[in-house]
């Protein structure tokens, strides 16, 4: 489309007409209307008329779920910070007592490290255990308490795991034990069952 053109009258001086020859003092330019002042006032007139988008209210509850959402954030980079820091501390103890275990001519079971990691990834361990093969070239993990009360878990394979804990009672010094099979998903449910869940868990 071709533009617009708007033809304004300008003044000349004496001596611009003298110069040019012209005998009236006024001289018509054309304009692109897209750059004459009266046209671009129309278009910020026409603006004017046209409805705004609406705005959502800043209020306190938007400013709650802003604060809830960083929080969250928080949290969880939180956990994945102590869960990349745990993980490498576990890595170095597995390459530790694997080469504990090839001293001993005991074979690491693969599919055990295996289900110990996926158990790791869960984000739920927070505390460091300790770690050891078997004869079976399992891995078995530790938790204990200054009482003497502990867990441990033996990963058997098949995403499965062999549990024993020992809890003693502050007050009657009795000692409760609990053994048995478990899979990943729901160990924890177990080790919290039998009093033991902070000792392991978050």
């Amino acid at each position: 489309m071709e533009p617009a053109i708007i033809s304004h009258s300008v003044y000349k001086p004496p001596a611009i007409m003298r110069a040019a020859g012209s005998q009236s003092a006024f001289t018509d330019v054309r304009v692109d209307a897209a750059y004459s002042a009266a046209h671009l006032r129309e278009q910020w007139l026409a603006n004017q008329s046209k409805p705004s988008r609406a705005m959502t209210p800043f209020t306190s509850d938007t400013v709650s779920d802003i604060d809830l959402q960083f929080s969250l954030s928080s949290v969880l980079a939180e956990r994945a910070q102590t869960l990349k820091m745990l993980g490498r501390r576990y890595l170095r103890d597995i390459t530790f007592r694997r080469s504990l275990a090839i001293e001993d001519d005991i074979a690491v079971n693969e599919d055990s490290v295996t289900d110990f990691w996926s158990f790791l990834h869960s984000g739920s361990i927070t505390r460091k255990g300790s770690i050891i093969f078997t004869g079976a070239g399992l891995l078995r993990i530790t938790w204990r308490r200054s009482d003497d009360s502990h867990v441990a878990l033996e990963f058997i394979g098949d995403e499965t795991i062999r549990y024993v804990s020992f809890r003693k009672d502050a007050q009657s010094g009795i000692v409760f034990r609990s053994s048995g099979r478990e899979k990943i998903e729901k160990i924890r449910r177990v080790v919290e069952g039998n009093g033991l869940g902070r000792l392991v868990f978050s």
